[in-house]
């Protein structure tokens, strides 16, 4: 599997077969691409309620950096350092309202939202020209919303 499209619930794909192995589970919404580490690895697949995210919470935090080809993660949103789903990525839980101590503010170029409806802001506080999207992959940000997101929080 390499795509899906979800018309309604919240579905969990899991890499190996009875739900094993590194999961994430995606909301309604279209899939074009599936995050470079879930791509052709799902063999199973079952609806599920909304995820607990709190086992996922690193350190307390609500999102944690990774380096290009980091691991599989069940991250409900990802940010990308660079168009297509590349370069670093800062993987979240929940809100973020600055950036600037991350690494990754104003440097976002490619979204990819498994779960839940998201506000991207140009300024920390969530303040400033705001982009709200939903499930799916974003591989470019729309004009105008390149590399300027200080923060962002989960609206749905």
């Amino acid at each position: 599997i390499q795509s899906m499209r979800i018309f309604g619930g919240n579905w969990e794909a899991c890499e190996h077969a009875d739900y094993g192995g590194a999961c994430m589970v995606f909301g309604p919404g279209d899939y074009r691409r599936l995050p470079p580490q879930m791509a052709r690895s799902i063999s199973s697949l079952r609806r599920v309620g909304e995820p607990n995210w709190a086992s996922i919470t690193p350190a307390g935090g609500n999102y944690v950096i990774m380096d290009n080809n980091a691991p599989r993660s069940r991250h409900p949103v990802w940010l990308f350092e660079h168009n297509n789903f590349n370069g670093r990525s800062l993987r979240a839980t929940g809100d973020v309202n600055d950036l600037a101590s991350s690494g990754l503010n104003d440097a976002t170029s490619s979204i990819f939202i498994s779960f839940g409806t998201w506000q991207f802001c140009e300024d920390s506080h969530f303040r400033g020209r705001c982009l709200t999207l939903g499930p799916g992959q974003y591989n470019d940000m729309p004009p105008g919303m390149n590399d300027v997101v200080s923060s962002f929080r989960r609206v749905r």
